[in-house]
């Protein structure tokens, strides 16, 4: 089966972590990537693609496509997807890791991509569109110069001194409900915004959409206007299971600038995250 084509090409010290995953295989919810990847829908229309990366190249394609912040996580390109670790040490912010896109994006867009869990622990996975540094030196516009201040990604240098929204997903153990939440950075304590303020309500949950390890999910996001949608997919059927819908206006009226237009896509794994991507797509909306 897929789970263990993949084990082979991942690094040694991953092995026994993911050999874990296996067990589960009995329990119905190991997919094989030739079934998802059959159902990958074939109506996009090219000429609103802007970005494209199966994430099933030879190792260490990824760069090609995307640069990574923090030094003690592991990618591994493999013919199923890209494999992601963060950091093994719970409560270390080392450990945290974040997969940015080199190509920037403006305007309305869709992100898709196929996702695969493979831990069973708590924490965070998190969505960044239209990533920018608030424009004050040493955090321009551009992330990636200043890509070496988050050697350590720490999540205050992203929610202070980055122009984003963000969206929690796959949240908490497989057995747990977690919540599914929007979030619009900066804080702007100057201004009395505070981080508990950057969140956009409503929140939701993911009861019925849970990421469980082994099998295949599809997650899709739409900007547009002022809009954010959200929606977990089952990566065989393609049936929806969760859509939840934001309007990105409603945050603090003195938050600043009071739209995001353009920016890089992140992908953050709180430590000991584990996941396999594939399938990355992002497309102008009309």
């Amino acid at each position: 089966m897929y789970i263990f084509n993949l084990i082979r090409r991942i690094p040694s010290k991953q092995v026994m972590a993911a050999f874990a995953v296996i067990g589960l295989a009995s329990q119905g919810f190991i997919a094989t990537a030739t079934e998802a990847m059959a159902n990958e829908g074939d109506s996009d229309d090219e000429a609103k693609i802007l970005f494209e990366d199966p994430m099933t190249g030879q190792e260490q394609d990824w760069q090609e496509n995307w640069f990574l912040d923090g030094e003690e996580a592991t990618l591994t390109s493999t013919p199923h997807g890209l494999y992601f670790s963060s950091g093994t040490e719970q409560g270390n912010n080392a450990h945290h890791a974040v997969l940015w896109t080199k190509q920037e994006f403006s305007g309305d867009i869709r992100i898709r991509f196929d996702v695969i869990r493979l831990d069973r622990r708590g924490y965070v996975n998190i969505l960044y569109i239209h990533a920018q540094g608030i424009g004050e030196p040493p955090y321009v516009e551009d992330i990636y110069e200043w890509r070496d201040l988050r050697a350590v990604p720490t999540m205050s240098k992203y929610f202070t001194y980055m122009n984003a929204l963000h969206i929690s997903y796959n949240v908490g153990r497989p057995d747990q409900v977690g919540y599914i939440r929007a979030r619009r950075y900066p804080r702007q304590p100057e201004k009395g915004i505070s981080f508990g303020d950057t969140s956009i309500k409503p929140e939701y949950d993911d009861e019925g959409a849970k990421i469980l390890p082994g099998k295949v999910f599809t997650i899709e996001v739409e900007k547009r206007g002022t809009k954010l949608i959200y929606r977990t997919l089952d990566g065989e059927t393609k049936e929806v299971l969760k859509e939840c819908v934001w309007d990105t206006t409603n945050n603090p009226e003195n938050q600043t600038p009071r739209l995001l237009n353009e920016g890089r896509i992140g992908l953050r794994q709180m430590f000991t995250k584990r996941n396999i991507y594939r399938n990355f797509k992002v497309m102008r909306l009309d």
